[in-house]
């Protein structure tokens, strides 16, 4: 197996049609919280992609790989952060679809955690939601506001055309206290 990639929690591989996510031992912690927290994790994000799948969400197929391992569908593309950097011209009807699958993780309380232009994979012009490892369940809106919040910061720090934030919402269909609230983080956020 080849390594893709090594994070703060995880190891990527490269294993054919798939990528096999290790979750990583730390050292610093005792051994049993360690082996607790690394099954917890590796279940939740499986858990969530699977209920999220069976909803319509694009997500790669996912299956459990021992106690602390998952594999992921490749999914073949480009990160939405990548296209963005070559042309962020025509890509209002993507960013629509965008907002609306963003829109159905959060109406079925699941909030992703990481909603960076990196975690987004397009496919035919169909965004992909990978990197589910800081996802969790949640009904509050300050929750879904603030994964909006750290998006769209995201977005604009690539020099995105606000036009497609405009799409985005067109198809995540906020309403007027979601949209107060994500103001109120951004005031927030600020004096941080």
């Amino acid at each position: 197996m080849k390594i893709i990639s090594r994070g703060a929690e995880a190891i990527l591989y490269d294993v054919g049609d798939k990528i096999k996510k290790e979750r990583i031992s730390k050292t610093y912690r005792l051994p049993q919280i360690d082996i607790t927290l690394r099954k917890t994790r590796a279940r939740k994000e499986l858990n969530n992609m699977t209920r999220l799948a069976a909803i319509g969400v694009n997500v790669p197929h996912i299956t459990q790989d021992g106690d602390f391992g998952l594999r992921i569908d490749k999914i073949k593309g480009i990160t939405l952060q990548k296209l963005i950097k070559t042309n962020d011209q025509n890509l209002n009807v993507l960013f629509q679809m965008l907002g609306e699958q963003i829109k159905k993780i959060h109406d079925f309380d699941i909030i992703h955690g990481d909603l960076a232009p990196t975690n987004m994979v397009i496919n035919n012009m169909q965004p992909f939601l990978i990197d589910f490892g800081l996802s969790y369940q949640s009904k509050s809106i300050e929750d879904k506001a603030t994964d909006i919040v750290l998006f769209l910061k995201l977005l604009r720090s690539l020099h995105t055309n606000e036009n497609l934030i405009s799409a985005f919402f067109k198809g995540y269909l906020p309403n007027k206290l979601f949209l107060d609230k994500i103001e109120q983080i951004k005031k927030r956020a600020r004096y941080l």
